[in-house]
């Protein structure tokens, strides 16, 4: 698998391989759609949003929020193990 970061460079200077977002209480659905849009179009390969509260996890495809719960994220097409239910346990526990 190809190094995912020029180690030589001083800053990282491409997209996020993945963004994971924990909802506050105070993010507004439009707001969140834009910057979850913005991700996409810098080449974001994942974006995720957790409600800690709800217990519920949203994956941003296609501009829309898909609830889904995961068991990995693809990564340079490859599964990385994350399993949301999981980590909502490990929460409540």
């Amino acid at each position: 698998m190809a190094e995912p970061v020029r180690r030589s460079a001083r800053f990282y200077d491409e997209a996020p391989l993945a963004v994971i977002e924990i909802l506050s209480p105070g993010d507004r659905m439009k707001s969140t759609l834009e910057r979850f849009a913005e991700h996409q179009a810098i080449g974001v390969g994942s974006t995720v949003q957790m409600d800690p509260e709800a217990l519920v996890t949203h994956v941003f495809e296609q501009s829309n929020l898909i609830r889904r719960e995961l068991e990995s994220l693809p990564v340079l097409g490859q599964p990385v193990p994350f399993v949301t239910r999981e980590l909502y346990e490990q929460l409540r526990g």
